[in-house]
This record gives structure tokens, C-alpha cells and sequence, in this order.
């Protein structure tokens, strides 16, 4: 059985999120900038040709930048949930909460971001769930799995 980054609660609702070796390797990717961000912050700071003032007004503005970047990207990448519960779908992309009930589901597509899938919505629009990621490197059948597993939820939930 394939690994499947979903639990199910006693009060009947799915929960997904990040895969494991997804995470993994979102993990690494956000560790080895952040590590290249640090060398060059310190090389700026030590560098004896840039005065002083400089040197710290840049290592600011360089933290300024990059620390809200990575918090954005740790965010995106690694908190991103979709609950299914009675009422409608929770779905949390890294930013921003979404709830779109039952009755203004239409129907589930891929998103415009490439391998996710997206909630189409009766009233309008979509939104995409990144809480159901592919397998590390696109592998996709896990991910279809749980699609149709939201699927099936959704037609029990609505009749």
C-alpha cells in the first residue's frame, strides 16, 4: 500500500496534507537557501572593502527580505492542509483559509498550478488544494488515490 498522507478522525472527516518525502524534500530545498542566504549575510559582514554602516544597513534590509521569504515558502510548502468534513472542505494553502461547502462544489480539476487539484466551485471560480500534493518528483498516483477518495466522501456527505 502506498504511503498516503491522510488521517481520519472518529467524527467522520479526511484530513490531508503534505506528503512525507514531500516535505522532505521541501525541507532541504528551504535549509539549503536559508544556509546560502547565512554565508553570504556573513561574508557581506565581514567584508573589510564595504565600511561599516553599509555593511549593516544591507545585512537589515537583506533580513528584511529574506526571513518573510522564507517563512512565506515554509508556509506554502509545508503547512498546506485540505479537510473534508460534513459541512464542506477546509482547505488551508500555506496563507489563507478557504471553506467551500458542499453545495458549492461542482466538482474537482486540476488546478492551474501545476500537479495539484482544484475545487470547482458552483458560484464561480476555483480553488486549488495544496494540501494534496503528489509523491516526491510528480509521481501522481498516490495523489489521484486521494482524490478519489475526497470524491467518494463528497458523494456519501451529499447523497
Amino acid at each position: 500500500m502506498t504511503e498516503v498522507a491522510r488521517t481520519q478522525t472518529a467524527s467522520d472527516e479526511l484530513c490531508f496534507s503534505i506528503r512525507r518525502k514531500a516535505s522532505i524534500v521541501a525541507r532541504v530545498y528551504l535549509t539549503t537557501n536559508a544556509v546560502f542566504v547565512l554565508a553570504l549575510a556573513v561574508a557581506l559582514l565581514a567584508s573589510p572593502e564595504v565600511p561599516l554602516i553599509k555593511r549593516l544597513v544591507l545585512a537589515a534590509v537583506w533580513t528584511l527580505v529574506f526571513i518573510p521569504l522564507f517563512v512565506w515558502g515554509k508556509r506554502r510548502m509545508l503547512d498546506s492542509t485540505v479537510k473534508a468534513t460534513p459541512e464542506g472542505l477546509l482547505i488551508y494553502n500555506g496563507m489563507r483559509r478557504h471553506f467551500v461547502r458542499w453545495d458549492d462544489v461542482a466538482g474537482f480539476e486540476p488546478s492551474f498550478r501545476p500537479f495539484l487539484f482544484a475545487v470547482r466551485r458552483v458560484s464561480g471560480g476555483s480553488v486549488t488544494m495544496d494540501g494534496m500534493t503528489p509523491e516526491s518528483f510528480g509521481q501522481r498516483g498516490p495523489q489521484e488515490d486521494q482524490l478519489r477518495e475526497l470524491e467518494a466522501y463528497w458523494h456519501r456527505v451529499t447523497g
